[in-house]
């Protein structure tokens, strides 16, 4: 046996080494600056992450609206104009913090839509036939008058 051939292979050991803990301090370093940084843009609900300032925002308007609605409330739901597959993506964005909500997205205010109450999520309603009991900057809940 040569009493130089373990080196080589100390020698790539020691490098892999290395490199796995290079890449996991890299990888540790580029998700905190992401949560600081979030390079996704936050106009567009298709691009919202769970860290996003407009979720966060909506999930504290979906907190105040939750506490408003009774389990297995059936609720419609509307938001600003735009685009119909980020209006989708808001909306999903809603339910997912309302759960045990039944919910339905809808385009405008339709009274005669079989709901108790009406989500106006970036928008207002204004039909006699609603009551606002909840109105923040970000939307409202109305109670729909029978």
């Amino acid at each position: 046996m040569h009493p130089h051939r373990p080196l080589p292979r100390r020698l790539a050991l020691l490098a892999l080494l290395a490199w796995t803990a290079f890449a996991f301090v890299l990888e540790i370093h580029r998700s905190e600056w992401l949560l600081r940084h979030d390079p996704f843009p936050e106009e567009r609900p298709s691009t919202w992450r769970i860290t996003s300032r407009s979720v966060r925002r909506m999930e504290s308007f979906a907190t105040m609206a939750k506490a408003l609605l009774p389990a297995g409330s059936r609720v419609a739901v509307t938001d600003e104009p735009g685009p119909e597959p980020e209006r989708f993506f808001r909306y999903l964005w809603l339910l997912y913090f309302l759960p045990g909500v039944e919910a339905r997205l809808a385009n405008g205010p339709f009274p005669d839509l079989p709901v108790d109450f009406w989500i106006a999520y970036g928008t207002r309603l204004d039909d006699p036939r609603f009551k606002p009991i909840l109105a923040t900057p970000e939307g409202a809940v109305y109670k729909v008058l029978r």
